[in-house]
């Protein structure tokens, strides 16, 4: 039954910035999901840094490196780096905080609730993404 609370958790806390992303043009939106995708990774390393020891805080600062890097990526092409991070992060937290070894370093709700929340936004991007790729290329706006 937790799992239906925290998924909804995850539902409830994104429907604040997906509101907010349809109102963006791409560049704001591409710098809003990079720092975004770079906190998620960031909350992790926090829990780290609190209630683990030197191998959690370890793989969670790589963790955090490798979804910025989606950040970074996303300077070429934009909405679909960033989607495809944030459409991967929910592998992290499945698979080190729902059902690895780590779920002790957060709250029992919090992996699942971060799941959920990370597929809405990474479903979002891609479509986003996708809604702009199907635009004739004199209509597409490149940055």
């Amino acid at each position: 039954m937790y799992f239906i609370a925290a998924a909804l958790i995850g539902v409830i806390a994104a429907l604040p910035p997906l509101m907010w992303a349809r109102h963006q043009d791409d560049d704001a939106l591409r710098i809003g999901a990079g720092w975004g995708l770079m906190a998620a990774a960031a909350i992790y390393v926090i829990f780290a840094l609190e209630r683990g020891d030197g191998y959690w805080k370890l793989l969670e600062i790589i963790g955090f490196g490798l979804y910025g890097s989606f950040y970074w990526f996303s300077k070429r092409n934009p909405l679909k780096m960033l989607a495809i991070g944030w459409l991967l992060h929910p592998v992290w937290d499945v698979f080190l905080h729902v059902l690895g070894n780590g779920a002790y370093l957060v709250p029992e709700w919090y992996g699942m609730a971060c799941v959920v929340f990370d597929l809405l936004i990474g479903c979002y991007l891609w479509w986003r993404y996708h809604q702009i790729k199907s635009l004739p290329p004199e209509l597409r706006i490149v940055h």
